[in-house]
């Protein structure tokens, strides 16, 4: 469900989702990002929504 990669990974496929930037920034490390996840959903989607053309 969860997935790891390079930034270059994510500019090759032309496509970013919020996890791969998430990933990518390092914000998340395996061991805190399920719970970082779930406390921060809300905020998480009020960002994407406010970052569609970023995501798209």
């Amino acid at each position: 469900m969860f997935r790891k990669g390079p930034p270059n990974e994510i500019k090759k496929r032309g496509r970013i989702s919020f996890l791969d930037f998430v990933f990518a920034e390092g914000i998340l490390t395996n061991t805190s990002r399920q719970n970082y996840l779930i406390h921060n959903t809300e905020m998480h989607c009020a960002k994407i929504h406010s970052s569609i053309p970023f995501f798209r």
